[in-house]
């Protein structure tokens, strides 16, 4: 059989008689009597397509469709269709893909949303990437109780108030869920107006003044921002044609990011304050004086929450008198020095333990181990002593009680004690030089119990004078 050549005048009968090709293999033939137009043969199928030159540009080859699908005639007019747009400068093929693209876009748009990015930003980069600290987790788990559905209680200055500084209830507002809305979706607008309601919201936490919240909104929006910012490359180096916007960028162009305020509270230990706070904690009997255990060590040793409670036993050396913080928040090893009452709080407590936390806490059977967040307790214990503390104050309270000068204590050392990541050589000194850092914390431990003690006695002395 004479092989058939491979440009020919196209006709049904000529093409139905081109033999199939060997499996992986393909052989194109041209029509002679169309510029361009082409069929494709092979295994299964034989296929028409356009072969010409976009304007100015370079030669494409355009698929048709295959013949069966398409007559002869139906394929040389839609190649008509097609060169006119090759020769506006139109590539079909782009034009197609695009198409496609934009129809994975908007098959991505609706299971897309935005609770969908918070927890790809989790996961692949706080987690994977960066290590997943605590703080960051935190951070992100915050976001989204902020974007779910809500009701929020307002507050507005009061009318009576001339100075202004007055808060009174407002109104409640309900906000809706966006965390199950596509985040493409989300609008500029949306945003400013869900961020604006949280200005003047009532904070949550009991015991919190009347007064709008300050901080922990702008973090949560700040955090949503920072995750499109992380997924909008990534998405665009995939597909260009995926556009997406921050909408939360919004809240920079008119000026809504705050500064955080610096914090300056602490106990102060030359103020009477000192005994009637102390006093407060020591009394505190709550769940077998867990809390209290929990607020001394933490105020001896400078510790942060996340590193202190869910200590376990395995990491304390009643012999040795060391405490070993495994990955803080820097992502160190610390071996700690007990200092004399540190060493009995906890003598005390394995005395009497039941499980491998030192800070057990049977309340919280998810953990096992006290709650990281104590501010009700820290509440309870203000509206005994009149001083109100924050957990991250006792760490102002040690750098304060360190930069005494009679202390004699190295602004290097206080930032060891509260497990600042130091540089350089001193990195490594302070970590070995245990004796040096039992002097000083001893010294601030005895110079707290010597004011304690101090204010103590005038105030029993006062007491009997007034009998």
């Amino acid at each position: 059989m004479t092989e058939p050549t491979n440009r020919f005048q196209f006709t049904k009968t000529a093409i139905d008689a081109l033999p199939f090709e060997a499996k992986g293999k393909q052989k194109s033939y041209y029509d002679t009597n169309s510029t361009g137009l082409m069929l494709r043969v092979g295994e299964f199928s034989k296929t028409f397509y356009l072969q010409a030159r976009i304007r100015n540009g370079d030669p494409v080859r355009v698929a048709i469709g295959k013949y069966g699908k398409f007559t002869i005639n139906q394929a040389k007019d839609e190649a008509v269709k097609i060169q006119a747009k090759l020769n506006a400068g139109i590539n079909p093929i782009e034009e197609t893909r695009k198409v496609k693209q934009e129809a994975v876009v908007a098959d991505l748009a609706g299971k897309q949303t935005l609770e969908w990015l918070l927890l790809e930003y989790k996961q692949k980069h706080l987690i994977e990437f960066k290590g997943g600290s605590e703080s960051s987790i935190k951070g992100i788990d915050d976001a989204f109780n902020y974007f779910n559905e809500r009701s929020v209680k307002t507050l507005k200055k009061d009318p009576k108030d001339k100075t202004g500084k007055t808060w009174i209830a407002d109104k409640t507002v309900t906000l809706k869920d966006m965390l199950k809305r596509p985040f493409r979706e989300i609008t500029k607008s949306e945003i400013q107006d869900r961020f604006e309601v949280f200005k003047v919201a009532l904070p949550t936490r009991p015991g919190s003044r009347m007064e709008p919240i300050k901080r922990t909104h702008q973090l949560s929006f700040k955090n949503v921002s920072i995750a499109y910012n992380w997924i909008i490359p990534r998405i665009a180096s995939k597909n260009k044609h995926d556009v997406i916007e921050n909408p939360v960028s919004i809240l920079g162009t008119f000026k809504e990011w705050r500064s955080s305020e610096a914090r300056t509270n602490y106990l102060d230990f030359k103020n009477k304050e000192c005994y009637l706070w102390w006093n407060a904690v020591d009394q505190y009997s709550y769940f077998d004086y867990v809390v209290r255990d929990y607020i001394f060590v933490s105020l001896l040793q400078g510790g942060r929450s996340i590193d202190l409670a869910s200590i376990e036993w395995k990491h304390i050396n009643l012999k040795n008198k060391t405490i070993h913080y495994i990955r803080t928040k820097n992502k160190l090893d610390y071996l700690f020095p007990m200092t004399d009452m540190v060493y009995e709080i906890l003598k005390a407590r394995h005395d009497k333990k039941t499980s491998q936390f030192v800070f057990e806490y049977a309340k919280s059977k998810k953990t096992g181990h006290i709650v990281k967040n104590i501010h009700h307790h820290l509440v309870n214990i203000a509206e005994v002593s009149g001083v109100r503390l924050s957990h991250h104050d006792f760490r102002r309270t040690i750098t304060s009680a360190a930069s005494i000068s009679t202390m004699l204590i190295s602004e290097k050392m206080t930032n060891h004690i509260l497990k600042h990541k130091l540089q350089g050589v001193d990195r490594h000194y302070f970590m070995k030089d245990n004796d040096e850092l039992k002097i000083a914390l001893q010294k601030i431990e005895d110079y707290y119990l010597t004011q304690v003690a101090y204010f103590r006695a005038q105030a029993h002395e006062r007491l009997n004078s007034a009998t």
